[in-house]
């Protein structure tokens, strides 16, 4: 039997030529609105492209090293898919699943399990626990973050904001985790940085990168919890919904939410993504360990 471990991230295009399959991919085959497509292709070109796929296979090479396992890469809604980079392996071996979206585990395990029905000589799949707020992951995002804000004598007044990706508020209400698991984790962040000398500062959540879907968002907004602070406040904004790079941090943080912090009259600093943080590797290998170890049974999304 073969065992190997596939990291899969949510989607990122190769080209900007392919960003109307792409969106269209996403919106689960819905038209995109008027003038959606020229605004993306707009953002992609400001930032120069979306790293994601670049630095995903680095952290497989990074989990493999540490694990021992063959790691691969996939994507959820873009190439390459899952089916294709399992194709290799059949009935006899396994894939351990990771999704780099700790707190969408449920998600995309569903989709796995769909695209794998594909085939009748499908591996066995396993997919990771939950992993969002384990120690080494909470541990990495404290010390960006320290390290984002630097010396407590010298900060003045500051909030903290953890981010998360938005989400219609229907979605929860049906049963997903998704903003109790943030949640969750955003507070075992700020214990982390009370431990390490900085519980004077407020510290929030907020939702950020609200699609062009109609009806109701998790809120607040990022955009909200800025406009609240009062101006001189060093924002320090951390993306801990994201773990990697990608257009919701280099466009969304890095320029749209950064020129309105300014327009606030607010200091503004970003957390680094996690990326290739040995914190990160070591958690996602410990979450690979415990699927192994007790065949952990798939989150539900109840």
């Amino acid at each position: 039997m073969r065992e190997v471990i596939v990291l899969i991230a949510h989607g990122t295009v190769n080209s900007l030529d392919e960003l109307p399959e792409f969106v269209r991919e996403i919106r689960r085959g819905r038209p995109a609105p008027a003038g959606l497509i020229e605004e993306l292709r707009g953002r992609y070109e400001r930032v120069g492209g979306s790293p994601l796929l670049t630095l995903t296979h680095e952290l497989a090479a990074k989990v493999a090293q540490l694990s021992g396992l063959e790691t691969r890469v996939a994507m959820r809604l873009w190439n390459p898919r899952l089916v294709d980079v399992t194709r290799d392996l059949g009935p006899s071996d396994r894939v351990i699943l990771v999704p780099l979206a700790p707190f969408s585990i449920p998600v995309y395990a569903a989709a796995a399990r769909r695209e794998l029905a594909s085939r009748q000589d499908a591996p066995d799949l396993a997919v990771t626990g939950a992993y969002g707020s384990s120690p080494e992951l909470i541990d990495a995002w404290a010390r960006g973050i320290a390290a984002a804000l630097g010396s407590i004598d010298e900060l003045g007044n500051a909030a903290v904001i953890c981010t998360a990706h938005s989400l219609p508020t229907a979605v929860i209400r049906a049963g997903d985790a998704y903003e109790r698991e943030f949640r969750r984790s955003a507070q075992h962040v700020f214990e982390r940085l009370r431990g390490l000398g900085y519980g004077g500062l407020s510290m929030h959540v907020a939702f950020q990168s609200q699609g062009a879907g109609e009806g109701e968002w998790l809120g607040p907004t990022l955009a909200e919890t800025l406009g609240a602070l009062e101006p001189g406040t060093l924002a320090c904004v951390a993306p801990i919904g994201f773990l990697s790079d990608h257009i919701e941090t280099l466009y969304d943080l890095d320029i749209e939410a950064a020129d309105q912090a300014r327009g606030l009259g607010l200091r503004w600093v970003r957390a680094p993504a996690l990326n290739l943080d040995e914190g990160l590797v070591g958690a996602l290998v410990q979450a690979v360990e415990s699927a192994r170890a007790a065949r952990v049974p798939e989150p539900s999304l109840a």
